[in-house]
């Protein structure tokens, strides 16, 4: 076994795990070692496309009215009051100045696109391109660890949080594939990412999740830290929150599922019947939707006159979660054929046969559709007329979708100073947890009326947990 110390151990090197560590080394503490199980850094902040923020220099530079007060009220009334208000005040509040942080060490936002159809505020801040945003954050921030004297430790998996009788924190026992790791400390930041690989966890908060019916988008973390948390005494806080995308084209397909989505377009399930209203804005609502269905597949219909529609649009002039590259979008459509994904055909019996219902009852739902339609009013989901568009013009098109995990929120239950709580809601002292796996910033589903909050509360909150844990140092 290697024994080393530390004045700061953090378990992640994910958004919140580098920004942890690059807090705490800016205020002044010295060694600091961040654990990390995969063999690269940067967890699901890869994917990232966009950080939230209210009341950034950006936004204010561009007119945006996003105020932090409003966007906290949003944030509470989305989840009934369930979040810790504390909290979600907390990240809010310093999301602003993260952007100006993330800005100081190199990194340069230039646009706040709507994420969906009539967004306001706008709040989902991309970094300039050619650059991307979530690439960017991770490059930058692994090359500052290195600038700050931080050691990172690959393909090393914490074990265990060392304590003594009074529960203060100890040290960490690590392990790689060639030594076990005993690192002396009082202080830890947990910040594994989430649990979205533990199928065991899912099926624990969720009764009814089945891993053959939802695609894994982002990295399979196993809940790592609420484990070890866990077994140190912290409580746990709003494990069934799951950022979901649905109806999306499997495989998932950046050119064919803003089709799939398109609120032109209608939806059915496996057994032909039309779910939900197609033009929700909040892409978590379809999802949750979608979840309720048979075997959590659906199918996007549309006509050819549908089709030349959605392919005329000028994606600049859309929402991003609906922009279509029309050439890409053709030729995924066919590729996808070949692959029986996509069903193209003169007739609604050939489509009903190739999703497997009888053809009555598909041509029944379509032909109210079609009524709800030329009469301009949907009397079931009341969608938007503006996306009322008949189906009947061949050839007809069938895409089948599916519904995609992209992350877990919740475990790890903190206070709005990000320190662990242990079933009494007590602090554990030395402890901090950060980012989607602590508890009490989501409730129910994943609010994208604030847009880029997975990414940006983790960044906010490991900020918070760096700087909080580096007072703690001092102090102690």
């Amino acid at each position: 076994m290697e024994e080393t110390e530390a004045e700061l151990v953090v378990i992640g090197a994910g958004a919140a795990g580098l920004s942890a560590a690059v807090a705490a080394a800016e205020k002044g503490i010295k060694k600091i070692v961040i654990l990390e199980t995969r063999g690269v850094s940067g967890g699901n902040a890869k994917f990232v496309k966009g950080i939230f923020a209210a009341e950034s220099s950006l936004q204010k530079r561009l007119g945006i009215d996003a105020r932090r007060d409003l966007l906290f009220r949003k944030a509470m009334d989305y989840g009934h009051w369930k979040p810790n208000p504390m909290l979600v005040r907390a990240l809010i509040d310093k999301s602003g100045d993260t952007i100006e942080w993330l800005e100081g060490k190199g990194m340069e936002f230039d646009w706040i696109p709507p994420l969906y159809q009539g967004q306001d505020p706008l709040v989902f801040h991309f970094q300039k391109a050619p650059g991307e945003t979530g690439p960017t954050f991770v490059r930058t921030f692994v090359q500052r660890c290195g600038d700050l004297g931080v050691r990172l430790f690959l393909k090393t998996r914490a074990q265990r949080l060392m304590t003594d009788s009074n529960g203060q924190i100890t040290g960490v026992l690590a392990e790689n594939k060639d030594k076990q790791l005993k690192i002396t400390t009082k202080t830890v930041i947990v910040s594994t990412g989430g649990f979205a690989g533990n199928q065991e966890l899912l099926k624990r908060y969720l009764l009814s999740y089945d891993e053959k019916e939802i695609h894994l988008a982002g990295i399979p973390h196993n809940g790592d830290g609420i484990q070890i948390a866990g077994e140190a005494g912290a409580a746990t806080e709003g494990m069934d929150v799951l950022e979901m995308n649905g109806p999306a084209a499997f495989p998932l397909s950046s050119d064919l599922s803003p089709v799939v989505k398109h609120p032109k377009t209608m939806w059915v399930n496996k057994k032909g019947v039309r779910f939900t209203d197609e033009a929700l804005t909040l892409f978590p609502e379809s999802a949750n939707r979608l979840y309720q269905q048979p075997g959590r597949i659906s199918y996007t219909l549309f006509d050819e006159n549908i089709k030349k529609s959605i392919f005329k649009e000028n994606p600049s002039d859309a929402p991003l979660i609906r922009r279509v590259r029309a050439d890409k979008a053709e030729e995924e459509l066919y590729a996808q054929v070949e692959k029986g994904r996509v069903k193209i055909a003169d007739s609604w019996d050939a489509i009903a046969e190739w999703i497997g219902i009888d053809s009555p009852t598909l041509k029944t739902e379509i032909g109210n559709y079609n009524t709800f339609c030329e009469n301009g009013h949907d009397k079931i989901f009341v969608k938007d007329p503006n996306f009322l568009f008949p189906l009947n013009t061949p050839p007809y098109y069938a895409i089948q979708a599916g519904l995609y995990l992209l992350v877990t929120h919740g475990g790890i239950k903190i206070n709005h100073e990000t320190e662990v709580l242990d079933l009494q809601n007590e602090p554990i002292p030395g402890l901090y947890a950060a980012g989607v796996e602590t508890g009490g910033a989501d409730a129910n589903s994943y609010n994208a009326q604030l847009a880029g909050h997975s990414c940006g509360f983790s960044v906010s909150s490991g900020r918070i947990a760096g700087e909080n844990a580096a007072g703690f140092v001092k102090n102690n």
